[in-house]
């Protein structure tokens, strides 16, 4: 682990890198701040699946037992540096135009209708990286 990267309303977010293998990453660990937490099984499902040069690639999902027995979902996937939505709104005044622009390109990255995930933990509350 190098160090933590983010708290949000659903969990903790890490940089982490793979031992012996540093060059390969770093990546993201997100686990889930609530043991058995379905959110978690949806977003790893929603990754596992989506493939766009906005959104980060899955490298492995899972369940870590803490020490007392309880079972917390964790994905792995690529870390991405920038700013959230909400940040990137917030540091300086965007037009509608501007705003609705970023919102187009976070709704196009993921799947909908039926029989499709919908969006990952991040995105419900504004979590999604956007470039600097």
């Amino acid at each position: 682990m190098l160090r933590g990267k983010g708290l949000g309303v659903y969990g903790f977010v890490y940089l982490v890198e793979r031992v012996g293998q540093e060059s390969a990453g770093p990546f993201a660990l997100k686990v889930a701040r609530y043991p058995r937490d379905p959110r978690f099984e949806r977003e790893g499902e929603l990754l596992s699946r989506v493939r766009h040069p906005h959104v980060p690639r899955l490298h492995d999902r899972g369940e870590w037992t803490s020490p007392n027995g309880e079972s917390f979902p964790y994905v792995v996937m690529d870390a991405i540096d920038g700013v959230t939505l909400y940040a990137w709104a917030a540091h300086q005044p965007r037009s509608l135009r501007e705003r609705l622009r970023a919102l187009e390109q976070v709704a196009r990255a993921y799947p909908s209708g039926p029989g499709r995930a919908g969006r990952p933990c991040g995105v419900e509350r504004g979590g999604s990286p956007l470039d600097p």
